[in-house]
């Protein structure tokens, strides 16, 4: 069960909390339904008050004995304390009581894979699947991928990151999962191949599109791909995140004018301005158009002060200029911000060695 602080729906009675702990105050017996209990313990664990949850419990078994939900909250709380072999014991007597349903599948699941028994977890998620609703199964797919992966059968993960996509194409989480299992194989031809298959049976999908760019980037196929990021941006206009990607393979391929024509798009739409206006002062500096980087590193400060790319790009047009005096306070300023950067740490030698500071720059 997952617990949503923003979820007023959960959030039990005040009336309920205040009565309770009253109750506990004076040492005090009073009588509660089975729904409150449950509800006053997901809001002690909700605030991670773990002691009172469990008196929530204690008090609420000794109530109602025989709720299968307080039960199934016990398991919860004694995965919470870690205590791995009193939550097995208690899904196998709830196994007996209810037989298989998919909560107690996934919790136990939870537990294997906790203890990293990753493929019991997987195999007992597996168990799950036909039995969830198809909402849940968006992410019970990522899950039993990650037990497989994380068990070093990385075939059944790919496998079951497919039927992800299959099952829900708009789900970037399950893209994600297997281009990171895929970047980290060897075999590029395969990576390619299953975007390639995954593209080819829905070629207006942009979410395959983006991540066969990023994989074409590990490559080194700079042209393949930005042609990707493209169809990408051409299936979905307001992909911002590829737009962005685009702009920086751009720029690493000095290509800074193409660059800054797609980063006014993304000032237009104000989509991540403080990093945007970063990019485009990078752009700006690395044509040798040093006054409109200035301008763009400043208004990239002033919309996020605590991103050091930007006080580095003011720094390092000073440096540039041999102003290294003024140079001085921006660089250190991104030395705090970021002090294992080796750009921030150069900039800062380059600047220590202008003021003739000689032991500092070394």
């Amino acid at each position: 069960m997952n617990w949503d602080d923003d979820d007023e729906r959960e959030l039990p009675d005040e009336r309920v909390i205040l009565e309770f702990e009253f109750m506990l105050a004076q040492n005090k017996t009073k009588y509660f339904d089975a729904v409150q209990f449950e509800e006053m313990f997901d809001y002690y664990v909700r605030r991670n008050k773990l002691k009172k949850a469990e008196r929530t419990l204690e008090i609420g078994l000794e109530q109602h004995p025989y709720s299968i939900e307080l039960k199934i909250r016990h398991v919860q709380l004694l995965i919470r304390r870690n205590s791995y072999t009193q939550a097995l014991q208690l899904l196998d007597e709830l196994d007996e009581i209810c037989g298989e349903i998919p909560d107690l599948m996934m919790l136990r699941g939870e537990v294997y894979s906790d203890m990293e028994r990753h493929g019991d977890a997987a195999e007992c998620l597996e168990r799950a699947v036909p039995l969830v609703s198809r909402e849940e199964l968006d992410f019970l797919y990522i899950d039993i991928a990650n037990e497989y992966y994380n068990d070093g059968q990385e075939k059944e993960a790919i496998y079951w990151l497919l039927k992800g996509v299959d099952f829900n194409p708009d789900l970037d989480l399950a893209y994600f999962e297997l281009f990171q299992i895929l970047r980290n194989n060897q075999n590029t031809d395969q990576a390619l191949e299953l975007f390639n298959a995954i593209i080819d049976k829905n070629p207006y999908n942009p979410k395959p599109w983006y991540y066969l760019g990023l994989l074409c980037l590990e490559q080194g196929q700079t042209d393949r791909a930005l042609e990707a990021f493209d169809y990408a941006i051409l299936n979905q206009a307001d992909y911002d995140e590829a737009r962005l990607q685009k702009v920086e393979t751009l720029m690493e391929c000095e290509r800074y004018e193409a660059a800054l024509q797609e980063l006014d798009i993304l000032i237009q739409k104000d989509y991540r301005l403080f990093y945007v206006y970063y990019c485009a002062g990078e752009c700006y500096e690395m044509s040798g158009q040093l006054d409109l980087a200035d301008k763009h590193y400043l208004h990239s400060i002033q919309l996020n002060e605590k991103f050091a790319g930007s006080w580095l790009g003011m720094a390092a047009i000073r440096v540039r200029n041999a102003q290294f005096k003024e140079a001085l306070p921006y660089i250190e300023k991104a030395r705090k911000l970021d002090s294992s950067n080796p750009d921030i740490l150069f900039y800062q030698g380059l600047t220590y060695k202008g003021l003739n500071q000689l032991d500092k720059a070394v």
